[in-house]
């Protein structure tokens, strides 16, 4: 699996719906903020054009950092929104920039920039760079830079827990209190109680032709008037409170 990613001095110009989004945190264009603005619910990478800057990503290309200056920015990385710190440099001088920070391959993350045309991850076997993690493969026009970014790039968000199952509807002794009548188009909380009471339903609010058919059933099955409406009587038997 796979992330698209994008990034531009212009934040506007990126489109909405990526997986990701990249901005930099100084120089000309400190974008980052407002890219998190712009894409809260987004994965965040953050960019340093200066070896002393903190951030997630060192640009590592000509006007900004250097390769030996790279390795004390590693030293100082500190963890954000990476999984490992992240080096961004050209896919043709990846391998100078590994030489020179002498470091693990598999202790950071290369984000490297190859513009051919089809989105790719660079790899010897895909066009004949060294492996990254990330690969800058297109320009939009001029407006905005896509990533293709691997899945273990960010770290993987916690599943949430399933919705709780809605609770039976209060019952009196040997009298339903407050349930409403329900019958085709009724919707809400009373539907998707009766929807768990009758089984065999996805309880989703909505009484449509399927509850109306297994209510029908149900009636028939506890010789209770099969009109497909759960009144006094069929609330009863549901809730074990015959009426």
């Amino acid at each position: 699996m796979t992330l698209r990613m994008g990034d531009s001095i212009d934040v506007a110009a990126i489109p909405a719906g990526l997986d990701a989004y990249a901005g930099y945190v100084n120089g000309h264009w400190a974008t980052y903020p407002a890219v998190v603005a712009a894409h809260p619910a987004a994965r965040h990478l953050s960019i340093s054009v200066f070896a002393d800057g903190h951030a997630d990503c060192l640009d590592v290309e000509t006007g900004d950092a250097t390769d030996a200056q790279a390795a004390a920015w590693l030293a100082a990385w500190t963890p954000g929104n990476t999984t490992k710190p992240v080096l961004y440099t050209s896919a043709s001088n990846v391998a100078s920039l590994l030489a020179a920070v002498g470091r693990p391959r598999d202790s950071l993350l290369v984000w490297s920039a190859h513009y051919r045309g089809d989105q790719h991850l660079c790899h010897p076997d895909t066009c004949g760079y060294p492996a990254a993690d990330a690969t800058q493969w297109v320009d939009h026009d001029g407006q905005w830079d896509e990533s293709v970014v691997t899945d273990t790039f960010f770290p993987a968000r916690p599943t949430p827990p399933p919705p709780s199952p809605p609770p039976p509807p209060p019952t009196q002794g040997w009298c339903t209190v407050n349930l409403p009548v329900l019958q085709q188009g009724s919707t809400g909380p009373s539907v998707r109680s009766a929807q768990t009471l009758l089984g065999g339903l996805a309880a989703d609010g909505i009484f449509g032709p399927q509850t109306h058919q297994r209510t029908v059933q149900y009636q028939q099955q506890h010789h209770l008037g099969a009109d497909g409406i759960i009144g006094t009587h069929t609330w009863g038997q549901l809730l074990g409170t015959p009426q």
